[in-house]
């Protein structure tokens, strides 16, 4: 006979299991991709990570606050948060923005947007830990990997960026994952080096 756990954490857990759907797409605001280009830009030739956040809902992200970070270390082939500041974070967060249903650790990445296993293990970490939020991770240099974990798989999630092309001042323009995103990225690496 199978005994059902009615404690109310195993209750919690279930529901916010049920309710929170998969995830399908992350759309950054253009402050909030710049934001961490620049990071990631002065960081060089270290990594650098800072967290973006926002909502979630109906299976897509938008990414509209960017925060910057302690990190406990940052080198050439690696960084990490502080855990006692994430905890700090995300609680501060939450209670300022109560809407905030989604957190993103951004990197920069040596080895383009693929994820290590360090970084898969850090994100079903996450997941874990509080699985009524949704935890994306973006890995970047020139091209962008967003990952999304559900029901303890890491899955890579499609990206778009809401912007203002600056070169020819038109109204908001959508882009995605696509040639034309990594071509404006490099764009924007180009002129932040200008301005060293």
């Amino acid at each position: 006979m199978e005994m059902l756990d009615l404690t109310p954490d195993s209750v919690e857990l279930k529901q916010a299991e049920e309710t929170k759907g998969p995830l399908e797409l992350i759309i950054f605001s253009n402050d909030v991709f710049v934001e961490m280009l620049k990071d990631f830009h002065r960081a060089k030739p270290n990594e650098a990570i800072c967290w973006c956040s926002g909502t979630a809902k109906n299976g897509t992200g938008v990414l509209n606050k960017y925060w910057g970070c302690k990190l406990e270390y940052a080198n050439p082939f690696g960084a990490k948060t502080k855990s006692d500041w994430l905890l700090k974070f995300v609680g501060l967060v939450r209670e300022v923005y109560p809407e905030t249903n989604l957190f993103a650790e951004c990197h920069s990445h040596p080895i383009g947007s693929q994820l290590s296993t360090i970084d898969e293990n850090g994100l079903l970490a996450l997941t874990d830990w509080n699985q009524e939020i949704y935890w994306i991770m973006i890995a970047c240099d020139f091209r962008l990997g967003s990952y999304f974990a559900h029901s303890g798989k890491i899955g890579e999630l499609r990206w778009r960026i809401e912007r203002e092309w600056l070169e020819d001042k038109q109204s908001e323009m959508q882009t995605t994952s696509t040639i034309s995103s990594s071509s404006w990225v490099k764009k924007l690496f180009g002129k932040l080096r200008q301005q060293e």
